[in-house]
């Protein structure tokens, strides 16, 4: 027992903690990548590298799943088509989903007449007796110029370029370009074509060898009766006719932002003007309705910095989101005029993949 004033006694060396030194793992696991395609309202349906698939809302915040996609796809495009008979009192989308692959590979005859590089999720009944309806996986033919390989057509590496909606949803159309490298002539060939897909029949018509004048999705006003989209040349919205597309349609009018070069002090770049900004990607354009759309992508600039140890080159990477509206001539007559309305920048450091 210690004496009065005197310290207590040390506690034993066997408390101390002991290193040791873990063995390499024999498995290791890590996040998948997602692919997300945007659905209806607020509701997004996610892939996984697997096929994994399920829709979540972002609203009430369920995760419901989804029938295996048959093929993960690198960046596919995706268009939702509301079924004509849908009521608005159920509270699943009533409809189908179509998942195409952006860079789609031309299939040899032996490939069947389907393919997994084009697939549909529709929302419907089992059959006519089942009591409710549930989401089923589908998938879809190949457009001709992808499977004819006696064609013009064959050999060439496809994009597809601009897609959307015509005909009330009955029918989706796509642009593609096609590449061909010639080795031998240190030359290279091209191609444009734009076919439309049969919502409900699931079958291919050809409208044009042409590509229509946009890039990425083409969004209807019903208001004005035009098809908007980011133009391929040039600009930063347009607007073309496709209620008819028996020539190659051509932008009726077309714009350029104007952003505000106020946004700098928010990156606290005061001299570097907007228009030396360097885009990371392309435009994307979303409908927000009646003639209301948000546009979006993202940029880098950079600048030098003279320090204690020299210059330093520094980079800045943000995303910009403008809201826009477009409306009809006053009292009917003239053009059709776009509104810009606010900019919005993001933090440093911020890219975006997809918008909807």
């Amino acid at each position: 027992q210690n004496q009065p004033g005197t310290p207590p006694d040390t506690p034993p060396a066997a408390s101390t903690m002991e290193q040791i030194r873990l063995p390499s793992p024999t498995l290791s696991f890590e996040t998948s990548g997602i692919s997300s395609s945007p659905l209806s309202d607020r509701k997004v349906l996610c892939t996984g590298r697997c096929g994994d698939a399920f829709i979540f809302d972002a609203g009430t915040r369920h995760v419901v799943t989804m029938p295996t996609i048959n093929r993960p796809k690198w960046k596919p495009i995706s268009i939702f088509v509301p079924s004509a008979g849908g009521r608005d009192a159920d509270p699943d989308p009533d409809g189908s989903l179509f998942v195409m692959e952006r860079r789609p590979k031309q299939e040899g005859k032996s490939s069947g007449w389907q393919s997994d590089q084009f697939e549909a999720f529709v929302y419907r009944r089992s059959s006519k007796t089942s009591p409710s309806k549930s989401w089923h996986h589908e998938l879809l033919p190949l457009p001709p110029f992808l499977r004819d390989h006696d064609s013009k057509y064959r050999r060439f590496q496809y994009e597809i370029s601009s897609y959307g909606v015509v005909g009330d949803g009955s029918h989706i159309f796509i642009s593609a370009e096609g590449h061909k490298a010639h080795k031998h002539y240190n030359s290279c060939s091209s191609v444009a074509v734009t076919y439309c897909l049969d919502t409900v029949k699931h079958t291919w018509s050809e409208v044009g060898e042409w590509k229509l004048p946009f890039r990425g999705k083409v969004e209807y006003v019903p208001e004005l009766k035009l098809w908007f989209g980011i133009p391929d040349k040039y600009k930063d919205l347009g607007a073309a006719d496709l209620s008819t597309m028996d020539s190659e349609p051509s932008l009726v009018r077309a714009w350029i932002l104007e952003l505000d070069d106020t946004l700098n002090k928010d990156l606290e770049f005061d001299e570097t003007p907007n228009k030396e900004w360097q885009e990371l990607q392309e435009y994307q354009l979303v409908h927000l309705g009646s003639g209301r759309f948000c546009i979006a992508s993202s940029f880098h600039t950079m600048r030098i910095i003279r320090t204690c140890l020299g210059n330093e080159l520094t980079f800045k990477r943000f995303a910009v989101f403008t809201g826009v509206e477009v409306m009809p001539p006053a009292h009917g007559l003239g053009e059709i005029q776009m509104v810009e309305h606010k900019s919005k920048l993001t933090p440093d450091v911020t890219s975006i993949d997809i918008v909807f």
